[in-house]
């Protein structure tokens, strides 16, 4: 299957590559975009299996499906 991503989704999985983990905090700065923005283009990628979302105690982070 080909998948064709957007400018925004290329950002966070290029951040992914380089990094373990990003929150949605680090995830809109990246992009410089409100927290709304950024919410809906990792949800779609959760929805897409490209991504996972995991919750501590203290932070909600996402990590790439690998």
């Amino acid at each position: 299957m080909l998948i064709s991503y957007s400018e925004n989704e290329k950002k966070l999985l290029e951040y992914l590559e380089q990094n373990e983990k990003i929150t949605l905090k680090e995830f809109s700065k990246l992009l410089r975009s409100s927290y709304r923005k950024a919410q809906k283009v990792l949800v779609n990628l959760i929805l897409t299996n490209v991504i996972k979302s995991h919750t501590t105690e203290r932070e909600e982070y996402f990590t790439a499906v690998r």
